[in-house]
């Protein structure tokens, strides 16, 4: 078997030839590497083989290396942090992105990328690049939080604070649904999973050109698996305690309104 053609960005000239820019925005542990396996798939998309925060060259603040990895939304520091439009420089960011960007077809035209702090700063995102369009998702805040628990020492502190990250992201998807209208499509991880062929007409009805999203198929996720959709929520629920559980819905049901809005429950 042939293998795929690949092009490179570095040989094209995307900064004339994109003419819609598609961002993922999806807090971490919630699915999107999935997602964004599956959107890179097609013909019609250039794509990068890191998340945009992570690539050489991106100059703006990261996740990776700060103490806040994977909670970067629990404190009103760590959100300004990445809200500061000075900590940007977005022609460097562009000219990285598609230097390093990659295609199946060498006449693309969109631009797909993902990094859950971008959740933040969707605004920038809007005025910094030609035709933005978002797909935004949420997930179980439990099976979340499990994600992220398996990285840090469970403390009720560490609980606490991630719990607040994740109803921070919660409340910011929320007015990112409210801003984004009409150039967003929205739904859960829960959603994608049960109803993939309902996914795939909200993306094509938000971008008609993405005719190939092959939800079926096994993607490589973080070197961690390689399966087709899988709902992993009930197996990471089932690792947390009671306790554990106990002290997150404390915290989530202080502003249980949020969960609410996505369709949870507390547990």
């Amino acid at each position: 078997m042939n293998e795929p053609t690949i092009h490179y960005g570095a040989q094209s000239q995307l900064a004339t030839q994109i003419q819609t820019h598609l961002f993922l925005l999806c807090p971490n542990n919630s699915g999107s590497t999935f997602l964004i396996r599956v959107i890179e798939n097609n013909p019609n998309i250039w794509s990068l083989i890191r998340e945009g925060q992570h690539v050489p060259g991106y100059a703006g603040p990261r996740a990776r290396g700060s103490n806040m990895h994977l909670r970067w939304a629990s404190t009103p520091e760590e959100r300004a942090r990445y809200r500061d439009s000075n900590s940007y420089d977005w022609a460097k960011i562009k000219q990285a992105w598609y230097f390093q960007a990659t295609a199946s077809n060498k006449d693309a035209t969109i631009f797909a990328t993902k990094a859950p702090p971008f959740l933040l700063i969707a605004d920038m995102l809007e005025t910094n690049f030609i035709n933005p369009k978002f797909i935004i998702m949420v997930r179980n805040p439990y099976a979340m939080a499990e994600g992220i628990m398996r990285r840090y020492p469970s403390s009720r502190d560490m609980l606490i604070q991630i719990a607040t990250h994740i109803l921070n992201c919660f409340e910011i998807q929320a007015e990112n649904i409210e801003k984004l209208q009409g150039r967003c499509t929205f739904f859960t991880y829960e959603e994608m999973c049960v109803e993939p062929e309902k996914i795939t007409k909200k993306i094509q009805t938000l971008e008609p050109t993405l005719q190939n999203l092959e939800f079926d198929k096994p993607v490589p996720v973080k070197g961690l698996y390689n399966e087709p959709l899988t709902n992993f929520n009930a197996r990471q629920i089932e690792k947390i305690s009671k306790e554990q559980i106990d002290i997150l819905s404390e915290e989530f049901s202080a502003r249980s309104h949020l969960i609410e809005r996505f369709g949870y429950k507390l547990l």
